[in-house]
């Protein structure tokens, strides 16, 4: 379950209840949300929203992070991102191309330890208002020339030309990543964070009280 503040009442605040599957509901039932106080929430539901709203400023703090930095800091990121996700066959697998590479090739992942199969990289380090449209998807695939597999990162986030242009692409296979779900795989794996904490939630057994 997911809550946001929507009011006050006095000096506590109300929260809207967002149904799971939310994307699945109609107009109507997301007009029905309800209207919760804090005192009104389980311990786990408050647990559960403060997680998230942490979450969401920490994406933030590690987009910060990235704008603050070199742009060959972040296109080594990427390559460290994708190799720590499982592609390549070790952790010598990926490569960081930059300006030595034609057609502005930011990465390569070689999948197998002969190379024959690669993944190409391109990272493009934007502001928010700088979002990444159709024409640099299609330089892009142009530059990937007998590279079946690509993946475009960016820090802002994609128009929806360019995303309709990725999906229907059907010479490549091309996976888009933006801004925020770069921050979220790199909270999932752990790259450039310290985890200083762990908690555990419980409930209890009913079988074993009976």
């Amino acid at each position: 379950k997911y809550f946001h503040i929507v009011g006050q009442k006095g000096t506590r605040n109300l929260y809207a209840l967002v149904k799971e599957g939310k994307e699945n509901s109609t107009e109507k039932e997301e007009e029905k949300e309800k209207l919760v106080s804090e005192d009104d929430l389980l311990p786990e539901e408050k647990i559960d929203r403060t997680y998230h709203f942490y979450k969401s400023n920490m994406k933030q703090q590690i987009l910060d992070h990235i704008m603050e930095c070199h742009p060959s800091f972040f296109e080594q990121l990427v390559v460290n991102l994708l190799l720590e996700m499982g592609y390549g066959s070790d952790e010598l697998s990926g490569r960081v191309l930059g300006k030595s590479h034609d057609g502005g090739i930011d990465g390569v992942i070689y999948e197998d330890k002969l190379g024959l199969s690669k993944i190409y990289i391109q990272a493009k380090r934007n502001d928010n208002s700088n979002t990444v449209g159709r024409p640099l998807l299609q330089a892009f695939v142009g530059a990937m020339q007998d590279v079946q597999k690509g993946v475009f990162i960016t820090t802002s986030s994609f128009t929806k030309e360019a995303k309709n242009y990725a999906e229907k692409q059907q010479q490549k296979s091309l996976k888009l990543i933006d801004g925020d779900l770069l921050a979220e795989l790199m909270i999932k794996y752990g790259i450039g964070l310290e985890k200083i904490q762990t908690y555990t939630v419980y409930k209890i057994n009913e079988d074993f009280f009976e």
